[in-house]
């Protein structure tokens, strides 16, 4: 499902966040592996709520787990979201793969981990969000890759959905008219 290395950047992000001991739920490429939509990636997003000392400790641990980090490559205020962006170097080669923590200081980062599902990744057990809140996500985010992808969940889990928790907050985050969008291309799709 996934190749060698990105279960080694796994591993790695997961026993950082641990170690820092902040709460964290896996989104993104691999979030949409994990429910099971057959995609590339070469990353892994976390999404993170970084209280306190949080920023610090995550910073020292992921440093000690190999990852290296420039202030400058952050991206700040993006609608309650700031992300970091942190990188491990592949073996002997000017090559590495990025880890996007995303940290969240709204309702909706909260719920979402407060929803997240236990899953793993080669044994290694993690948190994932959940499939609605992985919609949600790619609703703000809003790309053509996240369109696809709220596409094909919403195409592969119609009945396994929670439509009303779904509905409630496209509309608490301003983002019904692409939910809407979304599910219209999904029925299509089905047809």
């Amino acid at each position: 499902m996934l190749g060698d290395r990105i279960n080694a950047l796994v591993a790695k992000a997961v026993g950082a966040l641990d170690e820092a001991g902040v709460p964290w739920a896996v989104c993104g490429g691999i979030g949409m592996v994990l429910a099971g939509r057959d995609r590339g990636t070469r990353d892994l997003d976390v999404i993170t709520n970084l209280e306190g000392e949080g920023l610090a400790r995550i910073k020292q641990a992921a440093r000690e787990a190999g990852f290296a980090h420039h202030d400058r490559a952050d991206r700040h205020s993006l609608e309650g979201l700031t992300l970091y962006r942190f990188w491990l170097p592949i073996g002997n080669t000017d090559m590495s793969m990025p880890l996007d923590v995303q940290d969240g200081h709204t309702p909706f980062h909260a719920s979402a981990l407060a929803r997240a599902v236990p899953a793993s990744i080669g044994g290694l057990p993690i948190r994932v969000v959940s499939r609605e809140d992985l919609i949600l996500l790619k609703l703000l985010a809003w790309r053509p890759v996240d369109r696809a992808d709220a596409i094909e969940l919403l195409r592969l889990y119609p009945e396994r959905l929670e439509s009303a928790y779904l509905n409630d907050w496209a509309d608490r985050l301003g983002v019904s008219d692409r939910l809407r969008e979304a599910q219209t291309a999904a029925d299509e799709s089905i047809d």
